[in-house]
């Protein structure tokens, strides 16, 4: 197995595991808001660090699948363009996208870190009931991106070689070096 492919399998292994970590904050938030507003209406009794929490796991859930969302290409598309276009501009277009998506998620990497990094040394809390470390909500931007980042890569590598199309193994032009 080659140096790439275990990178490629590490990160498609990390990317599922987020998934259901994600899945698992999902359906604990369900669970909660459900058991708040029982508690908030028939007994007068809220949970009063639920909203903060809640406000946490929806930014976890939102950065841990979007790497699975990317894979399973579940993200919202327009595809106007896409439809009118030939082949060749459709695979142009997806290069481009690609680009533009590893772009965004190449910033929200480095941009992430480095704010994630500074809340973390300037010890930041938030000011709310549970006075949560800013830098433990936020460190789910950066490590969400990456996991993103590597799909996207993977897309555009493959959008690139749809846009390069098949190479011949041979060419039928005889090589100017050989001997005749």
């Amino acid at each position: 197995m080659g140096r790439s492919n275990l990178v490629a399998r590490a990160f498609e292994g990390a990317s599922a595991a987020a998934f259901w970590v994600a899945a698992a904050f999902l359906l604990f938030t369900v669970a909660s808001v459900t058991t708040d507003v029982t508690l908030r209406y028939f007994f007068n009794r809220p949970i009063t660090w639920l909203n903060e929490t809640i406000e946490t796991l929806m930014l976890y859930v939102t950065f841990l699948g979007g790497a699975w969302v990317a894979r399973e290409r579940g993200h919202v598309t327009v595809d106007i363009l896409l439809a009118r276009a030939s082949a060749r501009n459709q695979d142009r277009l997806r290069v481009i996208s690609s680009l533009i998506a590893c772009s965004v998620c190449a910033v929200l990497v480095v941009f992430g870190a480095r704010v994630t990094w500074d809340f973390y040394v300037r010890g930041v809390h938030s000011m709310t009931v549970l006075e949560l470390p800013v830098a433990a909500k936020l460190v789910v931007i950066p490590a969400g991106a990456l996991l993103m980042l590597s799909q996207f890569l993977r897309e555009l590598a493959g959008h690139w070689r749809e846009l390069r199309g098949p190479r011949p193994l041979f060419t039928s032009e005889p090589d100017s070096g050989a001997e005749t």
